[in-house]
């Protein structure tokens, strides 16, 4: 349940600074490369999920610091390992 609520206010969130939802944001920047069923088949910590995002920048994934934030905590939250206290 907390996942859940959780989920929703980022969703929301990102919704109301960015004009973008997070499910929307991951798929318009991370499906360039790669389908979202790759992404869908993972699951990773917060800190895999970093790394993962870090990495596909430095191979040229066009992603802001600000969006950066909101794509990783959609991926832990939605395709993360479940961990209540993820830093």
């Amino acid at each position: 349940m907390r996942k859940l609520i959780l989920l929703v206010f980022v969703c929301f969130l990102a919704t109301q600074v960015y004009g973008e939802e997070p499910d929307k944001l991951l798929e318009n920047t991370c499906t360039v490369c790669h389908s979202l069923d790759r992404i869908k088949a993972k699951s990773r910590s917060k800190k895999e999920w970093e790394e993962t995002v870090n990495r596909m920048i430095t191979y040229g994934a066009g992603v802001s610091g600000k969006n950066k934030k909101i794509i990783i905590e959609y991926l832990t939250i939605t395709y993360g390992l479940g961990e209540e206290n993820e830093n």
